[in-house]
């Protein structure tokens, strides 16, 4: 099989955010779940790519968390082989724009593995953020082909 990553035709990519880059060939497609997979393993393998600001956006108030929780997470939860990329550490500033508490954001990761079973997964720049999603991508698609699902 072809090795190709796809991203999501949404992804953002501005002056300030730029895409991850890979050593693979990509085609950007219209996910219904995350950012990025593999040909011929969309609905199988996901990444979410989250940038820190975007984690404290939805972990910071009780009803963005709802949201986040209802949507995104549940249907990341769907996908056998699911993960959320942080570019960021929990080390990072909070955002002056938020009130949020970093024991909150603490706690919310926390739930995020143990009530839907999703890995967060953190990386301190694009460029290792870049190397992770592929590697996972990689190994979640090599184990598929040699356990089967």
């Amino acid at each position: 099989m072809s090795r190709l990553i796809l991203v999501d035709s949404r992804e953002k990519v501005t002056k300030r955010v730029k895409p991850l880059t890979f050593t693979l060939p990509t085609k950007k497609v219209k996910m219904i779940t995350g950012d990025y997979s593999m040909h011929g393993y969309l609905g199988v393998i996901c990444v979410e790519h989250k940038r820190w600001g975007d984690l404290v956006r939805c972990c910071s108030t009780s009803s963005a968390w709802k949201k986040f929780r209802e949507g995104q997470l549940t249907r990341l939860a769907a996908v056998p082989y699911s993960v959320i990329l942080v570019n960021g550490n929990l080390d990072n500033p909070i955002p002056i724009y938020s009130s949020c508490r970093k024991e909150t954001i603490v706690g919310r990761v926390s739930k995020i593995l143990v009530e839907f079973g999703i890995p967060v997964l953190f990386a301190s720049n694009e460029h290792l953020a870049s190397q992770i999603c592929e590697n996972y991508i990689l190994n979640a698609a090599n184990h598929i082909e040699r356990h089967g699902l």
